[in-house]
């Protein structure tokens, strides 16, 4: 079973990086920052979850995918990452 959470997440060398915080916190912003730095987009704000053999997995939204809202641009086409092992959770306040 899988749930769809309000998470951000990229991909950094096949491994998950999951972004949470509020709304306005920057979790757009630093996902877009990271994958300026060679991250690759899972999600932004709609990350489906999943634990299969002990691991928890990030996979893209289907309504979402590929889509990454930018501040003062709206939403951009990016490529997307396959469905990664989460190894990182980022609290943002």
């Amino acid at each position: 079973m899988s749930r769809a959470l309000q998470f951000g997440c990229v991909a950094i060398g096949g491994r998950g990086v999951l972004i949470e915080g509020p709304p306005g916190s920057g979790k757009s912003s630093l996902a877009l920052a990271l994958i300026d730095r060679g991250a690759v987009l899972v999600g932004d704000d709609g990350v489906l979850l999943e634990v299969q053999e002990g691991s928890l997995i990030a996979a893209p939204h289907p309504q979402t995918s590929g889509k990454l809202e930018v501040r003062n641009l709206g939403l951009i086409d990016f490529a997307v990452s396959l469905p990664v092992p989460v190894a990182l959770v980022l609290r943002l306040d």
